[in-house]
Formats: C-alpha cells, sequence, structure tokens
C-alpha cells in the first residue's frame, strides 16, 4: 500500500518540483559550506621552494628573491588582497643566488570541518607548495608554519660558537678566513662571524710504494681551523644555521660572505666542535 502512494506522488511530480527541490539542495549545501567557513588572518613561514628532481636543488635568483620587500602585497586573480610580506630575509648562496625566507600575513578561509586554511584553490598546510604574484614577481615557495602568531611553538633561535676545519685550500683563499669574514641577511643582523682562524699546511693522506699509508703535509694547500659564532634556529633539539642547514659535528658547512666563501667543495669544511653561548 505505502509503495502504490509513493508511486502515485513520484508520477504527480512536474518538471518544475524536481527543479524546486535540485534547487533547495544546491541552497543547503552552499549554506552549510558558507557556515562551516570563517574568514581568519594567520601567518605563514616559507622557504626555497626546491625541485624534487634535483640533488642539490638551487636557490632562487637573486633578482627574484631581491624583488620582493617587507611591506609588499599579494592579490589573487580577481584583484583581492590575499596576503602582506611581513618579513624577508635572503642570504646568499653561490654568488647568483639567494637563500629566501618569507614571513607572510595571510587573509585566509578557515574550515571548521576540516581545519584548513585556503586562499583561493591552495590549501596553506606545512610541506605544500605556496604559489603568489606578489607585486611584479611571481613567487613560489615551500611552506614551513602556519599559525596565528609570528613566534611559533617549539622554535628557539639561538647562538653557536662553533670550530670549523676546512681541507686543502689555496692559500690566498684561506688568507680570507679573518675577522672581517660576516655574513648578513636582509635585515641587516649578523648571522656568522669569525672570531679567529689558524692556517696550517694542509694534511693528506699518501701511499707509499710498500702499500703503507702516512701523513704528509702539503706544500701549497693550506687546512684552516676556524672559531665562528652563529645564529641559529632550534627545533626539537636539533639546531639550524640558515635555516637549512643542520649544525653538528661531523657534518659539512657552507658559508658565504660578501668576498668570500667556506666549503666552496663539498666536504671541503666540517663542524669539529659546537658551544652554547645562550647564557653570555
Amino acid at each position: 500500500m505505502r509503495n502504490l502512494i509513493n508511486k502515485k506522488i513520484i508520477k504527480r511530480l512536474t518538471i518544475i518540483d524536481y527543479l524546486v527541490f535540485l534547487v533547495l539542495l544546491m541552497v543547503i549545501s552552499i549554506a552549510l559550506l558558507y557556515f562551516s567557513r570563517e574568514k581568519k588572518v594567520v601567518y605563514v613561514f616559507t622557504v626555497n621552494e626546491y625541485p624534487e628532481w634535483q640533488e642539490n636543488p638551487f636557490p632562487p635568483l637573486y633578482w627574484v628573491s631581491n624583488s620582493i620587500k617587507a611591506g609588499d602585497e599579494a592579490y589573487s586573480s580577481t584583484g583581492s588582497r590575499i596576503a602582506e610580506v611581513v618579513e624577508v630575509k635572503n642570504t646568499e648562496w653561490g654568488g647568483q643566488r639567494r637563500y629566501s625566507r618569507l614571513k607572510l600575513r595571510v587573509y585566509t578561509l578557515y574550515d571548521n570541518r576540516t581545519k584548513q586554511y585556503r586562499i583561493g584553490d591552495q590549501t596553506l598546510r606545512v610541506g605544500d607548495n605556496i604559489s603568489l604574484s606578489i607585486g611584479n614577481t611571481k613567487y613560489e615557495g615551500v611552506i614551513s608554519y602556519v599559525g596565528d602568531s609570528l613566534e611559533p611553538p617549539g622554535y628557539q633561535n639561538q647562538k653557536l660558537e662553533v670550530v670549523i676545519k676546512t681541507y686543502e685550500v689555496p692559500p690566498w683563499l684561506a688568507a680570507t678566513y679573518d675577522e672581517s669574514f660576516k655574513v648578513k641577511d636582509t635585515q641587516g643582523e649578523e648571522i656568522f662571524t669569525i672570531v679567529s682562524s689558524t692556517i696550517v699546511p694542509a694534511e693528506k693522506s699518501v701511499e707509499t710504494d710498500s702499500g703503507a699509508i702516512v701523513r704528509s703535509r702539503d706544500p701549497y694547500f693550506k687546512d684552516v681551523i676556524i672559531t665562528a659564532r652563529i645564529e641559529v634556529r632550534c627545533q626539537e633539539s636539533i639546531c639550524y644555521y640558515n635555516e637549512t642547514f643542520p649544525v653538528k659535528i661531523g657534518h659539512f658547512f657552507w658559508a658565504q660572505s660578501e668576498k668570500s666563501v667556506i666549503g666552496i667543495v663539498k666536504d671541503s669544511a666540517r663542524v669539529i666542535s659546537i658551544r652554547e653561548l645562550e647564557n653570555e
């Protein structure tokens, strides 16, 4: 009996009835979507976008990183403001390129169901790529932090004194490793400063005709013991120089000042000692 009634009702429905029902479903869906989202301002930190296919990925060219300044704004394709650059930190890499790190104030839609932030069709998640038109610059980076504070929980800025040994560098390069060797970021803050250095003849292992391994001093190349003070960002007990390189004993180290470079060849400079300077 119930099935018969249902069939009679269905037969009486017109195309207009179906259209009204479809419109009601669409209105309900849009309402649910609208009320589950709210506008929120969050802070997003980004680092260089690294192509996965490159063994040694390169940061952006200097004319890309240099074109973005604090206060610049990003707009959507419809002209709506979606982000503002709060801070830019760039440091040299290889002369033509610069490590680039941005802090952004982003105007997002927050989905209360998924607990995710969105701008346009981009979901803001740590590890995801982000693409923005900042002024006249197309910027692409990787999100390293999303939150409502400019001071992420668990992050700590710290000063360290490190001893670095460089191996088999030419004398003219070794001579540049003195107190004038300083690395500054875009804010003018020194993140690496040589305190002292000692230049000695390079030592290498040589195999004799009898097969024995002996240590010999090179008549030309030099080893340099460098003591330096560095700024690092620490998270979960691991500290990173330039927010990129882990500072660990035995780990390769690289730094570039305005006129010189440490670790110009991979494995030619390694950390041999670390001391905290937090309370000094």
